[in-house]
């Protein structure tokens, strides 16, 4: 089981790692989402470098 963690704060994200912590709820500037911690598509690149075993959780809106 793992623990999927909606954070609102890159600040928060080191400190849910260090607990072992790897699935976030984040959103990206290109879609509407509903999330508390909205990233841009670099910014989330280099964090998956850094921690590969990040699992990144994208909540999308779609209006048709």
């Amino acid at each position: 089981m793992s623990l999927i963690i909606n954070i609102n704060s890159l600040s928060y994200l080191y400190d849910y790692l260090d607990l072992g912590v790897h699935d976030f709820i984040v959103g990206t500037n290109q879609f509407s989402c509903r999330q508390a911690l909205t990233v841009d598509y670099i910014e989330l690149k280099e964090i998956k470098e850094k921690y590969p075993k990040i699992v990144y959780h994208i909540f999308m809106i779609i209006w048709i």
